[in-house]
């Protein structure tokens, strides 16, 4: 599963939030979360604060706050080396 969001995190090459990786990996939000931050605690992945990429508020009208998550550097070079090798 990490190697999953890794990898989608790697080939999509932008930052994403919990619900559009669950979704494209096709797993629920809980285990993605549960895997993104062990991905955090290595270093693999950061995550930022962000609006939400589209027109939707929340029920006051307000803008939706969400966590981005991207490769860092270290997890960048990590999936340039086992994309090199072809792992899959």
């Amino acid at each position: 599963m990490r190697y999953k969001v890794l990898k989608l995190l790697y080939e999509t090459n932008k930052p994403m939030y919990i619900a559009e990786i669950a979704r494209k990996v096709g797993v629920n939000k809980r285990l993605v979360g549960f895997h993104l931050l062990t991905l955090l605690q290595h270093g693999l992945v950061e995550s930022e604060y962000g609006l939400k990429q589209s027109s939707s508020k929340d029920k006051r009208g307000r803008p939706i706050v969400v966590s981005y998550y991207n490769l860092s550097e270290k997890g960048r070079e990590l999936m340039s080396k086992l994309s090199a090798l072809s792992i899959e």
